[in-house]
This record gives C-alpha cells, structure tokens and sequence, in this order.
C-alpha cells in the first residue's frame, strides 16, 4: 500500500505531464468566425476553365477590372479591361480581411468538399504576402463555399464574399461612362465642325437643383440644353475595344468638374448596330447604344441654338 505522500508525488508527476501533452497538442480551431488573411490588398484574381478575372488598382488609386476568356474555337485568349463598378469596390474592400467560418482542416478524402474536380482558384495579393485557395462546391443553400489553403487545409467561408468574381464578372464592370453628374459639372465646351459652345454648370438659388446656362446669362437656365447634358451624362458603356470608326466624330465634349478634372469625349454616328464614343481614361474605342447616341446627335442642334 502506498504512503499518501507517495500518492501526492504520483498526481503531481501526472498533472505535469497532462499539461505538457496539452502544452504540445495542436490547439483545436474555433468553430465560430475567424480570420484567415488580413492586409493591404492590392489585386484579387480569379481563375476557372475558360475565364480569368482580376481587379487591380492603378496609379491613381482607381479600381479596375481585367477579363480575360479563353475562345475555345480560335484559339486565343481575349482581354478586356474596364472601370470598376460599386459592387467591385465593396467587393475588394471586404477581402482586404478573409474571414472562415469554420476550419475543417487537413482532409485525406475531400471528395465531397466539390474540390478535387474543380478548375476555380482565387489569388488575393496583399502588400506584405500573396495567397492562393481552391474553390470547392458550396454548403446546403450554398450559403457557405468550402475554400483549400496553400497548405491543404480546408475552410468554409461566406459565399458571398466571392459570388461576384465567378462566371465573367459582368456585375463588377462600370456600365455608366461617365464619373461626374449634372450636379458635378463646373463648365463645359461643346464643338462640332467650325462650331463651339461654352456653357456652364449652376445650382438653383432655393432648393438642390442643378442645370446648365449660358456664361453671359448664368441664371437662365437652358431647358433644353440642360436636359441633352442629363442625358449625355447618363450614357452608358456596351463594351470597350472595338475599332476607330473612320470619319470624324459629330461633336466632342470637354466637360470639368469643380475640382478642375476634365473628361473629354467624342462620339461618332452610329452603324447598324451599335455607336462609338471616346473617352481618354478607356485605351480604345467604346460601343454605346445605338439608341441613345442617335438621339444626342438629332438634338444636337437646340443645344447650339437654345439661348442665343
């Protein structure tokens, strides 16, 4: 039989040793939220079978977005760069931290996690380090998508915190060619041929309405005018890239905001199809509507004439 100072001596050795083998086992992940990367992001790439999506900001801090998709019948990869929508930009900012729901971990057999068959990865390049995650398929209503780590470990995370990338990406581009809105313009110059026309922006004296006036009348408000200038304002981008039409555009439009920034445009007669626009912050040409360029071009002429 043992002495109690003997039994005392045993379950102080055994406690030691429990707290060592805990001290040494991996601790178990957190079943609630947590963060797997947290940084400065610089560019989010998104890769499946025919399409590569990636959002990039350039210089002057401005979010764009680059698509790239494969032509399985030519042969060739098509590229297309465009402005950043709003829903990108709440996009790009929420992966600035990735956060699990959950860490499975490392998984022998990941058959059911939509992984092993999948040709979806997303890159997330931080200023201080770049990662990279397997897509897999998603949870019962797909509220959660299970993600692979470099390191093979598998997490579940919100689906949508990446359901904007997948497929194109077509909600992620900027359709409205414009940055400014009527409220925005500080004076414009408007050309065609021999002619041009100074105008400039106003607000109203009482209330938050803004309209467009002739410099020697700034009070007047152009009616007409004003209404052409909402519309042209309001145009919106079909797709970019396509070719320099060989005439000379109908008008061109210099437009500056109150911060002394100027967006020049220039806008061609419409094809059959589709109208061309340029503007200086997209490389090449761009396809509008048919619709709303030609009617710009056939009131063209009140906005020369209205108030002189």
């Amino acid at each position: 039989m043992r002495s109690p100072m003997q039994i005392h001596s045993l379950l102080a050795v055994l406690s030691t040793l429990g707290a060592l083998a805990a001290w040494q086992l991996p601790k178990a992940k957190p079943d609630g939220e947590h963060v797997l990367v947290r940084g400065v992001l610089e560019r989010v790439e998104w890769q499946e079978e025919n399409w590569q999506v990636a959002l990039y900001q350039k210089d002057n801090k401005e979010l764009w977005l680059a698509i790239e998709k494969k032509d399985e019948l030519k042969k060739e990869v098509k590229r297309k760069h465009y402005m950043a929508s709003k829903q990108a930009k709440n996009l790009f900012q929420g992966l600035s931290v990735l956060k699990a729901s959950r860490t499975l971990g490392t998984i022998d057999d990941i058959s059911e996690f939509g992984i092993a068959g999948s040709h979806e990865k997303i890159r997330l390049q931080y200023s201080h380090k770049s990662t990279e995650f397997d897509i897999g398929g998603g949870t019962y209503g797909k509220a959660q998508t299970y993600v692979r780590d470099e390191n093979k470990v598998i997490h579940l995370i919100a689906s949508n915190r990446l359901a904007g990338l997948r497929h194109g990406a077509t909600g992620l581009i900027e359709r409205k060619a414009f940055s400014m809105n009527m409220e925005d313009v500080e004076q414009l110059i408007l050309k065609r041929a021999e002619d041009e026309r100074k105008l400039v922006g106003r607000k109203t004296s009482t209330g938050n309405n803004f309209f467009i006036a002739d410099p020697a009348e700034p009070d007047a408000k152009l009616e007409q005018v004003s209404a052409w200038i909402g519309r042209l304002l309001r145009l919106r981008i079909v797709d970019v890239d396509a070719q320099m039409p060989q005439e000379p555009p109908v008008f061109i439009a210099e437009i500056m905001n109150h911060s002394g920034d100027v967006e020049k445009v220039s806008l061609w007669e419409p094809n059959e199809r589709v109208a061309f626009m340029q503007m200086e912050r997209y490389k090449n040409v761009l396809m509008i509507s048919k619709h709303e360029a030609q009617s710009l071009i056939d009131d063209i002429d009140l906005v020369f004439s209205e108030g002189r």
